[in-house]
């Protein structure tokens, strides 16, 4: 069993929680995530039983549909997380439900799963979360960066983000978290390893307190951090 560079434990047997009303769509996502070695994948079409499951099973994973039949996505996740704290979240859903993925991201899930997604596409996504990474497509992430944007500019007061207690290549790398860059990107654009990046990610979670990138993003934007990258590495 091993740990990933921002402290979630990476194993075959995710406990998994899915929900979604649409049984073909929900049994092909079970089927999946146990083929790929899961042993405990949980599902139910409605999420106020999946709240009640999250509750009871603390799971590591919740793939959670955009149009559950009984509430919002977005509530949904602030419900589980406020029952399973440590549950990671990701939205399952098409094109024409971006707007609802959005809603869920800003509520603490930490990516998406694309609806057309295939099965190895599916467990890619579930492992790039696990290990630290965000699901998410450019353009999602380019319009969260920009909802956040214009919610900011709405706040009466600004929310500020404890900058003291990062390094110069923190602020530097959390300033380009909202980009929707991964690891490699980041690297590149500042010149050092990959390792160094995930590194300085998971520094930057522990200072803030945050889970996930996602909610590193969000706080960043947020707090209309504006950094210049520093000449040191």
């Amino acid at each position: 069993m091993g740990v990933d560079p921002v402290g979630k434990e990476t194993r075959p047997d995710l406990a998994i929680l899915v929900i979604e009303p649409r049984d073909l769509v929900r049994h092909g996502v079970r089927l999946t995530m146990e083929r790929a070695g899961s042993e405990r994948v949980a599902h139910v079409a409605r999420a106020a039983r999946g709240l009640d499951l999250a509750a009871r099973l603390q799971p590591d994973m919740a793939i959670l549909s955009a149009t559950p039949p009984d509430m919002s996505a977005a509530e949904a996740t602030r419900r589980i997380l406020a029952v399973a704290p440590d549950c990671q979240i990701l939205v399952l859903g098409g094109a024409e439900d971006d707007e609802i993925v959005l809603d869920a991201l800003v509520e603490g899930a930490v990516g998406h799963l694309p609806t057309l997604s295939t099965p190895e596409q599916l467990v890619q996504r579930v492992s790039l979360a696990r290990s630290g990474g965000v699901p998410l497509s450019r353009g999602i992430a380019g319009r969260l960066r920009e909802r956040l944007r214009a919610a900011r500019a709405n706040e009466p007061a600004r929310r500020t983000l404890d900058l003291g207690r990062l390094s110069a290549r923190e602020v530097d790398v959390l300033r380009l978290l909202p980009t929707g860059m991964d690891n490699a990107e980041i690297a590149r654009a500042l010149s050092i390893s990959t390792t160094t990046v995930r590194k300085h990610v998971s520094s930057i979670l522990e200072k803030l307190d945050l889970d996930n990138r996602v909610q590193a993003a969000v706080r960043a934007v947020r707090a209309g951090l504006e950094a210049p990258l520093s000449p040191s590495g």
